[in-house]
């Protein structure tokens, strides 16, 4: 039995036993039935198999799988002899309880249960990978050595440049060697854009070699959460369908968007004051609010509504430093940013470090024409640099906060917040804008990628 199997086994016989206690602790009656419900319904929901799920992913299951078992509770037991707030009490503790055992046990024995990740490529995508699974601390997956490809016979037009850091890199003809000396049980694939011939080569070079192989995809845009893989009669046929944005999913959206909407904007009059008079102070007479027209869901004109960041005449002084400045034009056209923008006030750049200039934004989540969570909004001289991408963008509301601002925020290239907000769109359901929410909120507490 594996290290992690052990783990697992622990956790599923500790939350037994505090599920047990939680049932006693409220006087539940059918506790043994309950609790083989409790053990069928996280197995339902692939909470006791050897996945490296993630901390978003993992918290999907465990509410999903105590929430059903809430569910069949209610409506198999009488609820007026089996207190139904008892049972809605317990379902939360355990809940919580859950979520904070599970990753705790995955923090302490990270050590022993990860595993032991071989990545073949040295590139971006091989990068990263290994960034992620080191700077998240709940990823049980260890990358001990990533193999250079660039040299190896059949892979002459294929070229990788390093970008790998912190990891021991090997040349491929050390594939066994390696594999032996560190007891690899999972090889990543981080070549997306090789051929299909080299990734055969490759795949047949590690049979029976390893146990677990997984490779990244070249068109992520092909695949998305609902992407299925069947037979077809000796054929792989892998099945990508368009994101299918059920009604119910649209309401609770909406409701999300209206109670926070409500929220955000109750919270603009204490703001506004405190922004206009620490303004006043800096000299600044101008409106505290800037107000642009951007490409909203199905390319219609929208007007929103922000905290302006920067001097009244923004727009007019750019122009004037792309013409005498070209590192900065070229900057900007690339990046459709300014890195170090000479056009932030004093509290301009505050606002924008803590996402404050957003919130006026929340106005236009009220009206209906942005989400809470949704693509950027783009600016529509750059419909054309967004090429590809825009069909699928502009198919739902541009959002305050996005992928790309709880994946790095302003760090990222134009381009890969494309990539982003595409991806939003391809595996949009009601728990990603969830995970964004909180990535989001971590992202600006430490000041991640802010500007």
């Amino acid at each position: 039995m594996t290290n992690k199997k052990k783990m697992l086994l622990l956790i599923m016989l500790f939350e037994g036993l505090v599920y047990d206690g939680f049932m006693h602790l409220f006087h539940i009656g059918f506790i043994k039935h309950y609790l083989v419900l409790y053990f069928i319904f996280q197995y339902i929901f692939n909470r006791y198999r050897e996945n490296n799920h993630l901390i978003w992913e993992e918290m999907k299951m465990i509410i999903q799988a105590n929430g059903m078992l809430f569910l069949v509770q209610v409506l198999f037991n009488d609820v007026f002899q089996q207190n139904i707030f008892d049972l809605a009490a317990i379902t939360a503790l355990i809940i919580v309880f859950d979520i904070v055992f599970n990753r705790t046990m995955r923090v302490v024995f990270r050590k022993y249960v990860s595993d032991r990740v071989l990545v073949i490529g040295i590139g971006r995508h091989a990068n990263e990978f290994v960034k992620l699974t080191r700077e998240n601390r709940f990823a049980t997956m260890n990358v001990l050595a990533c193999v250079d490809i660039n040299h190896v016979k059949g892979f002459e037009d294929y070229h990788q440049v390093r970008q790998v850091e912190d990891v021991e890199v090997v040349d491929y003809e050390q594939l066994d060697e390696v594999i032996e000396k560190y007891r690899i049980n999972s090889v990543m694939l981080a070549i997306p854009d090789s051929s299909k011939p080299q990734m055969e080569r490759i795949i047949m070079d590690l049979f029976d070699k390893v146990p677990i192989v997984k490779y990244m995809p070249r068109v992520n845009g092909m695949m998305t959460f609902d992407s299925t893989i069947a037979d077809f009669d000796g054929k792989l046929i892998v099945t990508s369908s368009q994101t299918k944005t059920h009604i119910f999913g649209k309401i609770i959206k909406r409701i999300i968007d209206i109670m926070v909407g409500i929220l955000g904007v109750l919270s603009l009059i204490p703001l506004s004051v405190i922004i206009k008079v620490i303004s006043l102070k800096n000299g600044d007479h101008a409106s505290i609010f800037f107000t642009q027209d951007r490409i909203g869901k199905d390319g219609k004109r929208i007007r929103i509504y922000k905290y302006r960041s920067m001097i009244p005449n923004a727009e007019a002084e750019l122009e004037r430093l792309m013409k005498e400045n070209e590192d900065i034009r070229i900057e900007y056209l690339t990046n459709k940013k300014l890195v170090n923008d000479p056009r932030i006030t004093k509290i301009g750049h505050f606002i924008r470090r803590t996402s404050i200039d957003e919130f006026p934004q929340f106005i236009n989540v009220l009206m209906g024409n942005m989400s809470l969570v949704g693509p950027r909004p783009y600016l529509f001289r750059e419909k054309e640099d967004m090429s590809i991408y825009y069909k699928s963008i502009v198919k739902c509301k541009p959002g305050i906060t996005g992928m790309w601002q709880a994946h790095g925020r302003s760090e990222l290239s134009f381009r890969e917040r494309l990539v982003l907000d595409d991806y939003y769109y391809r595996n949009w359901n009601v728990w990603l804008d969830l995970t964004i929410v909180c990535k989001t909120i971590k992202s600006v507490i430490f000041k991640k990628g802010a500007m």
